[in-house]
């Protein structure tokens, strides 16, 4: 048996419904701060739309990651991208129909946000349900390639769509990327779970046993300062590309297109080098 997880038919077709889902998120990230600066011309309402976006995500993440062991993985992901893809449904119209403000905007994209914050973790711990325990590493690795890949390609499609269609076909092709994994998981079958958590009444006790975990441990922890500092230090100018793309270099979509895929092939060529070992970093 091939410990390759692209063997797995059943990973396979999630695999290939969720890259196109995530090729619509990086297209809506975009787009969402294109029109937040096409709005307003304010750093300062790019980044408070932007921080509406993330800042469930830290939130409410932990949370939804306890609460991921305790129902069916499957239909949950399954109703939350379909709250998803309504509210991308919604900001289309408003879009296309000229009735979006800044502050409607500043709503849809917490909404937004808080959709994802429920969708990460519960994805990400779908996996192990998708593949055999021997097949699982591949799987977290080509799961990890597919979102770089997306985060290096989708924001080149935003760059063409916006400036073929306009930032409104950006929104719709988001929301009709989300029929690509509704339809796969829809399709996959998923492997029981080794232990389901029937302690509903101790979601609070798991998630602070959790977090001491974390911290406990100096691999997690370590991680966790890195992506912090990363956060906070390096996350704002990535988000305010709208401003450097349109005010600075006059190159509209299409500048802010390219700057956030040179962004994201980073990513794609830091995991590439990080996948060959540590022993390659060190001078």
């Amino acid at each position: 048996m091939s410990d390759s997880a692209l063997t797995n038919k059943n990973f396979l077709i999630y695999l290939i419904g969720n890259t196109i889902s995530l090729h619509g998120l990086w297209v809506y990230r975009l787009a969402l701060g294109w029109l937040a600066w096409q709005l307003t011309e304010s750093e300062f309402w790019v980044g408070t739309v932007v921080f509406a976006q993330y800042f469930p995500i830290v939130l409410f993440g932990p949370l939804f990651g306890v609460l991921a062991d305790r129902f069916d993985r499957k239909a949950a992901l399954m109703f939350i991208h379909s709250i998803s893809a309504i509210n991308m449904l919604l900001l289309t119209m408003l879009t296309a129909f000229g009735k979006v403000d800044i502050y409607i905007l500043c709503v849809l994209s917490l909404m937004q946000g808080v959709s994802e914050s429920a969708t990460t973790p519960i994805r990400l711990a779908l996996i192990p349900n998708l593949v055999p325990r021997y097949q699982l590493q591949s799987a977290v690795a080509f799961n990890s390639v597919s979102f770089n890949v997306s985060r290096f390609i989708g924001p080149a499609i935003a760059g063409v769509l916006i400036a073929l269609f306009g930032v409104t076909s950006a929104f719709a092709f988001n929301g009709v990327t989300y029929t690509a994994i509704l339809t796969a998981l829809f399709m996959v079958k998923l492997a029981p779970a080794e232990e389901r958590i029937q302690r509903r009444g101790e979601v609070w006790k798991d998630m602070k046993e959790g977090i001491y975990y974390a911290m406990t441990q100096p691999t997690i922890r370590q991680v966790l300062i890195i992506l912090g500092v990363s956060a906070v230090l390096a996350r704002g100018p990535l988000e305010l590309l709208p401003a450097f793309a349109d005010d600075v270099f006059e190159r509209g979509s299409a500048g802010l297109a390219t700057l956030t895929s040179a962004a994201g092939a980073g990513a794609v060529g830091a995991g590439l080098l990080l996948s060959q070992g540590m022993r390659r970093l060190r001078v």
